[in-house]
């Protein structure tokens, strides 16, 4: 499960700080392969690989294993081999972000709308 906390998190350190996987590759030293099995998901790294990630990264590795939001990771064990959006209607996605509170209340309710909207139109088995 930690690789894919630790995956999940690489991706969205890169994409938060605008780096590249070469970019991350050039500052952790280490190789490039690596880099791009952990950021497909496919990646079992080893504590020494996390640990150059993570220096590279400027962020404690601790953080790069714990700080997933918890449906983040229910969604990572359910859909363990299909993309996470996998379940969805065309033009539907999830997203996890972080917001201050006056935005995170507009996008709670938002996706409390589009959940119910997804529920009553969701075929029957």
């Amino acid at each position: 499960m930690y690789d894919r906390i630790f995956f999940t998190n690489v991706l969205r350190l890169l994409k938060e700080r605008g780096i590249t996987k070469a970019e991350l590759h050039s500052m952790s030293g280490v190789s490039a392969s690596i880099i791009s099995d952990i950021t497909r998901g496919q990646g079992n790294p080893t504590l020494d690989t996390m640990t150059a990630i993570a220096n590279a990264l400027e962020t404690p590795l601790p953080e790069m294993l714990m700080h997933v939001e918890n449906d983040v990771l229910q969604q990572i064990s359910e859909h363990e081999k299909n993309p996470l959006n996998a379940d969805l209607p065309k033009g539907f996605q999830r997203v996890s972000v972080v917001l201050p509170d006056h935005k995170a209340f507009i996008v709670n309710k938002w996706s409390s709308d589009v959940q119910n909207l997804l529920r009553k139109n969701k075929p029957s088995k």
